[in-house]
């Protein structure tokens, strides 16, 4: 049996600062979706064969005599049993078939949805170092000329220059996040080739 996501409503579209399309996406959700059919599938056969040793228990028994020699051992109630087994037996695996496939399919939903949020964080969060890259370094350079002209006092300077610090501190803490978040997403959709970029991209970021 293959499990099959009837999920394709693909919806995310591109991001321009993280060079990240639709279709990287939906690369990702397919590699996905492979990984975790081919877990279902095993999980499916086994149970199968599992559900087929139970069938066993039931058949009439073999049984031997000197007389007649080897046979098997039939009875009307032995019968019934078999068939009720085997007949309860196929509802449950698929009813199981189908509940497995409507969890891919969610799971599948979820995923998406969470990617679609990693992404748009990981852009937020780069046009945020882009900006304190261009104007707060600028503003920076700014406030300490104004001190080393006697222009402010060294209370006015070390305030702000606190202040840069812990903007500059928590974007570090915060790339340093997004990055451990896009390596986790990597691994967990087995797609480091589409993560890989965007990884680096932040890796390289210095600010």
């Amino acid at each position: 049996m293959r499990f099959v996501c009837a999920f394709f409503a693909f919806s995310i579209c591109t991001i321009f600062f993280t060079k990240v399309s639709a279709q990287d996406t939906k690369i990702i959700l397919n590699n996905y979706i492979k990984f975790r059919t081919r877990q279902l599938d095993t999980l499916y056969n086994y149970l199968v064969q599992s559900r087929k040793s139970d069938w066993l228990a039931k058949i009439p028994s073999p049984t031997y005599s000197t007389r007649t020699g080897f046979g098997l051992s039939f009875s009307l109630q032995s019968i019934a049993s078999y068939r009720q087994t085997k007949q309860r037996n196929q509802i449950e695996l698929e009813r199981l078939k189908f509940q497995m496939q409507s969890e891919l399919d969610k799971e599948i939903q979820q995923l998406e949805i969470q990617i679609d949020q990693l992404f748009a964080d990981a852009d937020k969060l780069k046009i945020a170092i882009k900006n304190f890259e261009t104007y707060e370094n600028q503003i920076h350079d700014i406030e300490q000329g104004k001190y080393q002209n006697n222009q402010s006092t060294l209370k006015e300077w070390l305030t702000y220059k606190k202040s840069y610090e812990e903007r500059k501190n928590n974007l570090q803490a915060e790339r340093t996040a997004i990055i451990n978040k896009l390596s986790a997403m990597a691994t967990k959709t087995k797609s480091p080739e589409e993560f890989q970029g965007l990884i680096k991209i932040f890796t390289n970021l210095t600010f």
